[in-house]
């Protein structure tokens, strides 16, 4: 129940500092059609809904996660041209710096931020852990948006994956239920995973889920095909910053 609480009040949250975020610009006039991008490649920055939008790609490999249940270090939701894309159900060409910047213009900060030797240092529950031992940043919340028969359907990213957990010796199936930051290790870090949203505490993408502490666990998670759209499907990435920053002098 505890658990259940924190997660309405972190939705809550989420949309009271969206409406009154500082770093969004939101004119009374403006208009309540969103733009969407016109290329594979556009990222969108939208002020005025506090959004950034990119195309991407639904793909079934035999990646772990894909059909199974599995731990895998790679992100579920990245750009094409990284290390790991046959790991992502959800394939864009946008690129993860181009993205990065954008959630930046909207004045998205990290706050925490660390290199793979300095990550191992904190990996890992324990003890004596602190809020060292996690990678700190603005909230997010992620969509993905398609067209179904003329219909426009609208999940969370996490909606589309299970995880398994144990609860004592047995093994319990439930929702997936991160956190999602903005801390934009994997570009500061000059990294090229590709990964963008991560399922762990992983410096290597630019969103995490800091759930959990750095590095480890890695959720056991498997992908829900009977919520996700068919492979090759095209969908609309939604990215909402909770922003703590600023828009960049010079953005507009």
């Amino acid at each position: 129940m505890r658990v259940d609480v924190f997660k309405y009040g972190f939705f809550l949250l989420l949309v009271l500092t969206l409406i009154f975020a500082p770093g969004c610009k939101r004119s009374e006039g403006a208009s309540s059609a969103s733009r969407v991008p016109g290329s594979p490649e556009e990222v969108v920055v939208d002020q005025d809904r506090c959004e950034v939008r990119f195309w991407a790609i639904v793909q079934k490999t035999d990646a772990p996660r894909m059909d199974a249940w599995a731990q895998a270090s790679p992100a579920l939701l990245g750009s094409r041209g990284g290390k790991f894309n046959k790991y992502f159900v959800f394939l864009t060409d946008a690129e993860v710096t181009r993205i990065h910047d954008a959630l930046f213009e909207l004045g998205a900060r990290g706050k925490q931020v660390y290199r793979i030797s300095e990550a191992v240092k904190h990996k890992g529950f324990r003890a004596d852990n602190s809020p060292a031992d996690y990678m700190l940043g603005d909230p997010v919340q992620i969509l993905v948006e398609w067209d179904d028969s003329g219909h426009v359907k609208c999940l969370s990213y996490e909606d589309f994956f299970l995880e398994k957990i144990t609860v004592g010796e047995a093994e319990t199936v439930k929702s997936w239920t991160p956190d999602f930051v903005f801390h934009g290790s994997g570009v500061l870090n000059n990294k090229t995973t590709g990964c963008i949203a991560c399922t762990h505490d992983c410096p290597g993408g630019i969103i995490g889920n800091n759930q959990y502490p750095l590095i480890e666990p890695i959720p056991v998670l498997r992908a829900d095909w009977n919520k996700l759209p068919p492979p090759g499907t095209r969908v609309l990435i939604v990215i909402k910053p909770v922003p703590s920053g600023k828009i960049r002098a010079g953005e507009s």
